[in-house]
């Protein structure tokens, strides 16, 4: 129709992720590893992965409908030391990334508050993983606000599986940059395991 544009989209990623898990890593047993020569090792994987995506924009309302992993992303792991040579007895268990089906709505105004320096604001709800049923709903809920002032600095904040979680960024031309705070449920229910992240993300675009 005329007030709505479509937008669809899919993309195609080789993904290649490091990995090295213990919860009761101390400073000591890290000095201890790193002059040992990090025997342990390190995990290392790769995988393609894909997603598909629909947008519909109707003037500041935006309804998102996506697949994740719509062909369930394969992960395989080697074990590596500080040489990056394989440590041959330790065998990994492959991850698996099943499809997800995702759903999202937002609502943008721009020019508010232009005496304030606000350019622009957004608020956003989202359901992950709609048709997965063994992980309580409440955990799948993302919901939160952005707001970018003077063009380029961006302050956000929000709920992510029951718990609070904010972020800035920075978007200048060729250059974007992102930090977020946020917990992660790591249990079945809310409150059960809960781990706490910090995510620094850069992007440079030529």
């Amino acid at each position: 129709g005329k007030l709505v544009t479509t937008y669809a989209g899919i993309n195609v990623k080789y993904i290649n992720r490091l990995k090295y898990e213990n919860p009761r890593l101390s400073i000591l047993k890290a000095y201890d590893l790193f002059i040992s020569g990090f025997k342990e090792g390190f995990l290392w994987g790769q995988a393609i992965g894909s997603d598909l995506g629909l947008l519909l924009n109707i003037e500041n309302f935006y309804f998102g409908f996506t697949v994740k992993d719509w062909f369930n992303t394969f992960f395989s792991w080697n074990a590596y030391d500080t040489n990056f040579q394989i440590i041959s007895n330790r065998n990994i268990e492959p991850t698996y990334y099943p499809a997800t089906f995702n759903i999202g709505i937002s609502y943008k105004l721009s020019g508010f508050f232009p005496l304030y320096g606000l350019y622009e604001w957004i608020f956003y709800f989202d359901i992950y993983d709609v048709f997965g049923f063994e992980e309580n709903y409440f955990l799948k809920l993302r919901f939160g606000t952005e707001v970018k002032f003077l063009k380029i600095f961006i302050a956000r904040i929000g709920l992510y599986k029951g718990y609070p979680t904010l972020g800035f960024g920075l978007d200048i031309p060729m250059l974007t940059l992102n930090f977020a705070y946020y917990t992660e449920e790591m249990g079945k229910l809310p409150g059960l395991k809960p781990q706490q992240n910090f995510v620094l993300e850069l992007q440079v675009i030529l």
